[in-house]
Formats: C-alpha cells, structure tokens, sequence
C-alpha cells in the first residue's frame, strides 16, 4: 500500500509531525542527475568520457551539486564506479559536490557486504556526499534486467534498514573530517560537503 510523508516521518522519528509546519523549513536543494541518468535503464552506451564532458557542461551551466555514480551493479565493474575513481585519480577537484548513490542493505549478510563495499567506494575516491535510494512499493513493470538483485532490487522501506544505513554513513563522513551538521543556508551559492539525501523511490 500507499504511505504518507506524516507516516514516514512518524514510523522514522516516533514523533508526530505536521507535513505543512516541516516543509515551512525545508532548504531546497537541487541535484542535477544529469550525469548519473544516462544509465539509468541502459548497461551500454554510456562511457567515462562521456560522463566526464557532461560533469563539465553542467558545472559551467552554474550546477553545484551533483549525483556522479549509483551503485547497483553488485560484483559488476561498470562504468558508474570507474568514472568516480577516474576523477579521483585524475581531475579531483570535479568530485566537489559530488554524491554515490545507493540502496540501504537488508538484514542479508550479502547486501550488507555490497553496502559496505558502495560506502568504501566514497571513501577511497573523496566523493563527499551519499544519495540513498529507498523503495517504498514493489515497481510495478519490474526492475531492469542488469539491475534484478541488486540492493535497490530488493530493499523494500523498513524505517530499521533506512537508519542502520544512515549511521553507517554518518560515521564514515564523520571520520573524513565533515562537520556534524552541514548545513547550508543558500544551497544554490554553495557546493554540499558531508551531506546524507535519502531518496523515496516508486
């Protein structure tokens, strides 16, 4: 079934909230996908440069924040992880504002190991944020064949899954040195640095 944003907030903090009073604070930010999208539904087609020329483009187009590289490939060595490690070896200063995105892993030892891997991959490579794509609902037409049995495949929202994976996160950006609360007052005029974006998907 459906879900509410009052529900979800209630089932992840146990307080009740006023959606209106919430929103009223929201700082909005905006994550350009450009770069991440063409991937989306296709495993060939897209390359390193191809990525790297976008990244460019929209950075002289005024963008700050940036999705690089989702992560739902498993044991795959795809295009998505080699571009943020491209950039890390070779242009660096482009991982500014970037974000990994992710699913939360289930109790499965196995999706544990593959979130733990994605969280490494933001590690090594400096990428300074993480997008977490959370299911709400089963996707009705069905996850893309590259991408069936991937953490995004199979974790369905469950408030204990989304916050195991929100504190192991928090911790590996604690250790990089990121503020505790990174907050920015005008997210347009600045690049995020140590940020945490849960996505609801479906």
């Amino acid at each position: 079934g459906t879900v509410s944003v009052q529900e979800l907030l209630t089932a992840m903090t146990g307080q009740d909230h006023n959606p209106g009073a919430r929103l009223a604070m929201v700082n909005v930010c905006v994550n350009d996908h450009t770069v991440r999208e063409p991937a989306t539904s296709t495993p060939f087609g897209h390359t390193l440069m191809t990525k790297y020329l976008t990244l460019k483009l929209m950075r002289m187009l005024g963008s700050k924040e940036f999705l690089l590289s989702s992560q739902y490939y498993n044991d795959d060595y795809t295009v998505e992880t080699q571009f943020v490690e491209w950039l890390a070896a070779n242009d660096p200063q482009l991982l500014e504002g970037g974000f990994i995105g992710f699913a939360p892993a289930t109790d499965d030892p196995v999706s544990v190991q593959y979130m733990d891997k994605y969280i490494d991959l933001c590690t090594h490579t400096n990428t300074p944020n993480v997008f977490l794509d959370v299911n709400l609902v089963d996707n009705p037409e069905g996850t893309a064949p590259h991408m069936k049995g991937s953490l995004l495949d199979i974790s369905r929202f469950n408030a204990k899954i989304v916050l195991q994976a929100v504190h192991k996160i928090d911790r590996m950006l604690s250790r990089k040195g990121y503020p505790d609360n990174p907050w920015r007052e005008v997210p347009s005029k600045t690049a995020p640095a140590g940020e945490l974006y849960v996505n609801f998907i479906n």
